[in-house]
Order: structure tokens, then C-alpha cells, then sequence
């Protein structure tokens, strides 16, 4: 079997102004030639479709050559789960709604490549996309266009999701582990929260491709390669009013470690509950089972009545440096309990701030963090604990000189803040005693200046 890339356009045959563009692959077996791509555009069989393998650069000639489809199985049921807090694009953009899996006539080619498919592939590994973004503004410069990204997360249904970040006409677009340059699927589209909170790439992988492909049919696929955290546990807090989530790191056989703010409704409101979310059983958490070493730090201990079953608390990294790679585990972004599998995200430590008696007050990571995150772990790729996930960073957004708006924030879901386990550590062993903690790194936490400034002037330093 070979495959190669392809871009794919859509020319409505009732209004020659709307025309849309995504991604594709092209198929070659021994018994037929075919292009699969992922479609958002409703009523489909109103638009001509044309593909092309790239441009001629030689003559400055594309050769957009019409195909027809040969089949279309709808997948939009599929992220019923995510309709009422998130977006899915490019479906959103239409006032009708359509996810489909494609199945369209080929054009000849030549230059293939050999098609091996993946199914090994596991969360946290690094994946390779080629597509073609931007496809209609110029497939001379777009054509065959390769990102890398992570595998951070696997849904039901056997979809997994990236940390890639989704660019126009991307759908369809072959995603592709560098390891071995196996083929692993197809590029979905963008599942972005609502309220801002940050987004992700959707990849439909081809062993399920191939299934819907010979069965017509819907099917509910489990992978052996689901991922289910041993060391890290969602947390849920009901008020009256409404639910939140959060994640544990298991870091002692009976003591789970949060963000005080995490946990702070179950201590604050009346009528709350807590309850640690396992696959087989629900832990209710009581406040008297909460302990806050400092209110100065965003740290809180939860005291188990007995270990988490089947699960294994951290080993706790003894050594880490900045520009180590590391990853970040936790239940960011979404929580479904019918289907816990954590969000793990690569990344580097860009920085450490230690004091002046050699104390890490403050890690910042460039590992994703999303809302849910907080109170999850950092780890280092032995899979030593590092620190627990506070928040992310909110910046205010760059506006117009010429125009004067309130000001707006944004999120930057991969600045991620990360209270060092030296200080948890240290938090836990003075855990019945007075807390001591540096006023530097206090101040630190609250994003308080703790140092003077001087500015000397140029003729004082002039050599």
C-alpha cells in the first residue's frame, strides 16, 4: 500500500463565491486508488470537488483535476460529549452540522509513499501532521506543509487528541509518527473550549478508519493502548449551585496533594461534597480529611482513610534542571468519568527560581496547562515527580494604538507555573509543626517585587 498527500477544494455549483478547502490522502492498493479526507461542509453533493498533489513549479501551473464521492459516513454523533462547552472547527462555522469521514475518487500519481499504518502509538509521544493550510490563499507556498506536536490525550470512540495547533483548511491532514514514519490517521479538526480556556487537535486514527470504511457502520472501538494514570486522580467539588474539577497527584499511600483552591469550596461553602474519581469506585473526601500547611502557598494535603487501590503514589525527582524535558499529567479541559484518561503534555523547563539558601521557590514550565489541570503533577521522563501544577499565565492581550477598548486577557495555556517539590516536600514533614516558608518565595508566588532597583547613569559607569 502507498499513500500520498493531497489538497482538496470545494466550489459550490450553486454560488461560485463560496469555496472551501482541507487536507487529504491519497490511497494506492493493489486492488484500487482512492483520496480520504475529513469533511465539515454540510450537503456535500452541492459542491465540486477537486484535488490536486501539488503545484508544477516549472511552469507555475496547478492542475486542480475533479473527483467524486464514493462514500461518506457521518462521525458528528461521536462529540456529543463535548457540545455544550466546546466548538468544534471548521463544523462550527456552518449553521448546519457535519463531521464526516470521506471517501473520494483518485487522480493519477507518482512519488508515493509506502504505507505502514501505527496502532502502538501512546499518549505523550511526539507525532508528525502534513497537510496544507491556508490552502487558497497559495498552494505554492502551502502545499505539503509539516508541523510536529504531541499526543496528549485518547478519547472514547478511539480518537486521540493533540496539542497541534489547528490551522485553516488543516482537516484531513496526515498525522504521521516520526519514530518510524508509520502512518496513525487523519487530522478531525479543532475542539476549542468556549470560554476560552484553550484548545485542541482531534485525530481520527486508521485502524478505525479502515473499520467505518468496511462496515458502513459506527463502532465503538476500545484501544489496549488507553491510557489511565496511576499516580494522578481527577477530583470533583458539587457546591449548590455547581460542580468543579480539579486534579490529586497520589503522592504518599494515604495522602493525596492538591491546589488549596482547588479544594477551597469543599472548606468554604455550605452543602459541598468531594469525591475522588476512580474507574471502579467513588472516594468521598470530608473537610476534616484537608490539610493546608500555609495559606500562603497553593498547596493542600488530603488524608485517604486507605490507599487508592490499585494505584501507586510518586516517586519524588531529586534532581532537575531547566531545559530538562518533562511532562505535565493531569485531568485538564474536560473531565468524563465514563472514560478517565489523563492530559499529558510534553515540554521543557524554561525556568527555576531558587533563593539565596539554594531553595527552588517556583518552576515554570512550557507544558500545557488547562483548566482541570490544576493540582496535577510535572514529571520528568523517569517518571520522578517534580512539582504540582498551579495555574497557567493571563496576560492582557496587545490591542491598537488607534483604538482604545477595555482591556482583554488571553490565556497561555503552555506558561505553566509549578510549585517545586522541595517545598512540598518540606510543607508535608512540617505538616503538624509551624510552616516557615521564605518570604521571597511568598512574595514570588504572589507576583510581589522583592528586590530594589538602580539605575545608574551612563557617565557613572563609562569606562
Amino acid at each position: 500500500m502507498k499513500y500520498k498527500p493531497v489538497s482538496i477544494t470545494y466550489i459550490s455549483k450553486n454560488d461560485k463565491d463560496a469555496i472551501f478547502a482541507s487536507s487529504g490522502i491519497n490511497i494506492i492498493t493493489k486492488n484500487e486508488s482512492y483520496v480520504l479526507t475529513i469533511n465539515h461542509i454540510p450537503h456535500i453533493s452541492d459542491y465540486k470537488i477537486y484535488v490536486n498533489h501539488g503545484p508544477n513549479k516549472l511552469e507555475n501551473i496547478v492542475n486542480w483535476k475533479e473527483v467524486r464521492v464514493v462514500k461518506e459516513i457521518e462521525l458528528i454523533q461521536e462529540f456529543k460529549y463535548f457540545k455544550n462547552e466546546f466548538n468544534i472547527f471548521p463544523c462550527d462555522q456552518f449553521p448546519s452540522k457535519t463531521i464526516s469521514l470521506v471517501k473520494l475518487t483518485s487522480i493519477p500519481t507518482t512519488d508515493s509513499h509506502d504505507f505502514e499504518i501505527d496502532s502502538d502509538i501512546k499518549v505523550g509521544e511526539a507525532i508528525k501532521v502534513i497537510s496544507s493550510p491556508f490552502n487558497l490563499t497559495n498552494p505554492f507556498i502551502f502545499q505539503n506543509f509539516v508541523n510536529y506536536a504531541h499526543i496528549v490525550n485518547q478519547l472514547q470512540h478511539n480518537y486521540y487528541l493533540s496539542d497541534l495547533k489547528y490551522l485553516d483548511n488543516t482537516n484531513g491532514g496526515i498525522v504521521i509518527n516520526p519514530a518510524n514514519d508509520s502512518i496513525l490517521g487523519l487530522i478531525v479538526g479543532n475542539l476549542r473550549k468556549i470560554n476560552g480556556d484553550g484548545d485542541l487537535t482531534i485525530i481520527i486514527p486508521f485502524d478505525k478508519i479502515f473499520r467505518l470504511l468496511s462496515n458502513d457502520e459506527i463502532m465503538e472501538v476500545i484501544s489496549s493502548n488507553s491510557v489511565s494514570s496511576s499516580s494522578v486522580v481527577p477530583i470533583k467539588i458539587k457546591t449548590l449551585k455547581k460542580y468543579t474539577w480539579g486534579s490529586c497527584v497520589y503522592y504518599e499511600p494515604n495522602v493525596l496533594i492538591t491546589n488549596h483552591h482547588v479544594i477551597s469550596p469543599l472548606l468554604t461553602e455550605n452543602s459541598s461534597t468531594a469525591e475522588i474519581i476512580l474507574s471502579n469506585k467513588v472516594i468521598y473526601i470530608t473537610k476534616e480529611q484537608v490539610k493546608t500547611p500555609t495559606m500562603d502557598l497553593d498547596l493542600s494535603f488530603i488524608y485517604l482513610k486507605e490507599p487508592l487501590p490499585g494505584n501507586i503514589p510518586v516517586k519524588s525527582c531529586t534532581s532537575y534542571t531547566t531545559e530538562n524535558k518533562v511532562y505535565t499529567e493531569s485531568y485538564g479541559l474536560y473531565l468524563n468519568e465514563n472514560n478517565l484518561s489523563t492530559m499529558i503534555c510534553p515540554g521543557y523547563i524554561n525556568y527555576i527560581y531558587t533563593t539565596n539558601n539554594n531553595v527552588n521557590g517556583m518552576i515554570i514550565a512550557s507544558t500545557s496547562c488547562f483548566n482541570g489541570s490544576s493540582g496535577g503533577g510535572l514529571f520528568n521522563f523517569n517518571n520522578e515527580f517534580i512539582g504540582v501544577i498551579c495555574s497557567n499565565a493571563q496576560v492582557k492581550k496587545f490591542k491598537s494604538y488607534q483604538k482604545e477598548p477595555e482591556d482583554e486577557f488571553e490565556k497561555i495555556t503552555n506558561f505553566t507555573f509549578i510549585l517545586p517539590v522541595d517545598i512540598i516536600n518540606y510543607c508535608f514533614d512540617s505538616i503538624d509543626k509551624e510552616v516557615e516558608i521564605d518570604s521571597t518565595i511568598i512574595d514570588l508566588w504572589k507576583l510581589k517585587p522583592f528586590h530594589q532597583e538602580e539605575f545608574i547613569d551612563y557617565n557613572k559607569f563609562k569606562l
